[in-house]
Parts: structure tokens; C-alpha cells; sequence
């Protein structure tokens, strides 16, 4: 590999790294468990600001691991094609490897952990506020408000063919 990939390659396991550090990565899936549980009391909504937070700091954790895993996935798997491709002597597949991974480096211009991390939670606020509800019944706005949450973490279009 030139020295230049060497270059990106290192830059990228640093970023990586830091990510890693500021997700304490070795807790998080713990973290993400006790989220989970949380939100299926059915008292959550019953306090709206407490479930809005607990929901946009699961999200958070949620899109930071996915942000995490798939630059580490990326970047394993052009290694990976950078290695094949050189035992082939297949320049081709070598150039389309580092590309991507220039690219990676690239896809967030100002690769700043805490940044990034604002940008999602402006975006999970943004969402949040689409829609309020004024009532009194609790149970009216848990209903409303985790069937809100469920549209926002797994859209999908049913569809019959009859």
C-alpha cells in the first residue's frame, strides 16, 4: 500500500479510535439495553420532557454506533479489496478502494465527535416538534406519543395485494 493510503488509512483508525472513546464503546450496547427497558414503561409519557430526552438520547446512542460500525466496516472491507486487487495486480479495483476510502475521510468535513452528535440531536428535535399534543389524559398522549416514536424508528409501507 503507498504511503499516502498508509497516511489515510492511519487517519482514519484515529478518528475511529476517538469515536470509539467519546461512545465509551465498551458500554454502550449496556447502555442501549437499559434505554430499551426504560422505554417500555408505560409511564413514560406521563412526564413528556423526561421521555422526549430518554428517546433523543436513545436515538443519539443509536445513530453514533451505527455512524461507528459502518466507518469500521467501510474501512475493513477496502482494505480488504486493496489487498485482493493487489495480489491480482488489478489497478482498477485498487484505485476504486482508495478512492472510497479518501472519500470517507471526506463525508464529514468537519469530523468533530461533538459536532456531529449536536447535528443529530437538533434533528431528533426537529422531528419531535412536528407534532404536540394538548391534553390532559396521560393516557391519551403516552398512546400518541409512543405511536409517534414507532413511526420515527421503523417506517414501513404495508401494503396488500388485494
Amino acid at each position: 500500500m503507498r504511503a499516502e493510503m498508509t497516511n489515510v488509512v492511519n487517519a482514519i483508525g484515529k478518528s475511529l479510535e476517538l469515536l470509539g472513546q467519546r461512545l465509551d464503546f465498551e458500554t454502550a450496547p449496556y447502555r442501549l439495553e437499559e434505554f430499551n427497558a426504560l422505554i417500555e414503561d408505560p409511564a413514560l409519557w406521563d412526564d413528556q420532557e423526561r421521555a422526549q430526552k430518554l428517546m433523543r438520547d436513545r436515538q443519539l446512542l443509536i445513530d453514533s454506533l451505527a455512524v461507528y460500525e459502518g466507518i469500521k466496516l467501510e474501512l475493513s472491507d477496502n482494505l480488504e479489496m486493496i489487498e485482493l486487487a493487489e495480489l491480482e495486480n488489478d489497478s482498477g479495483v485498487i484505485r476504486d478502494s482508495e478512492n472510497a476510502l479518501k472519500n470517507l475521510i471526506f463525508e464529514i468535513p468537519h469530523w468533530n465527535f461533538e459536532k456531529v452528535k449536536k447535528e443529530a440531536e437538533n434533528k431528533w428535535n426537529q422531528e419531535l416538534s412536528k407534532i404536540a399534543i394538548t391534553t390532559n389524559d396521560l393516557k391519551k398522549k403516552r398512546v400518541f406519543y409512543t405511536a409517534m416514536y414507532h413511526t420515527m424508528i421503523a417506517p414501513n409501507l404495508y401494503q396488500d395485494v388485494n
